[in-house]
């Protein structure tokens, strides 16, 4: 497949994974400027589309290393349990901050684990 360099006339932008010294430059676009965060280069990589003319940024594109929580039970006669549901919380919560996991997903169909969720 050949990719055209031009598009009714204009030259179209290039797309690159961004090295994180180059991360700063985050700043400046879209969500990362909304939020004045930019991601943590052990978790994450970054491919942006500059304008070979500016080398502006005029798109970016994020994926980063996404903890999965699976699993989640408690016994029928601790589901009611307030403080039993609030222990298994905040150990986990503690767990993923020790290990330094900055995102979580979680899926469920069933309406139990959802309201713990």
């Amino acid at each position: 497949m050949t990719v055209n360099a031009e598009d009714n006339g204009r030259v179209l932008p290039v797309a690159r994974v961004l090295p994180p010294e180059e991360w700063e430059r985050l700043l400046d676009v879209g969500p990362f400027h909304n939020t004045g965060v930019i991601p943590d280069p052990r978790f994450a990589l970054v491919v942006v589309l500059e304008d070979p003319a500016t080398q502006r940024i005029v798109g970016t594109w994020e994926v980063t290393s996404i903890g999965l929580l699976e699993g989640l039970h408690l016994e029928p006669d601790y589901r009611h349990s307030t403080a039993a549901a609030s222990r298994l919380f905040f150990k986990m919560m503690n767990v993923l901050r020790d290990h330094h996991v900055k995102t979580v997903l979680t899926v469920t169909q069933d309406e139990m684990v959802r309201r713990l969720a």
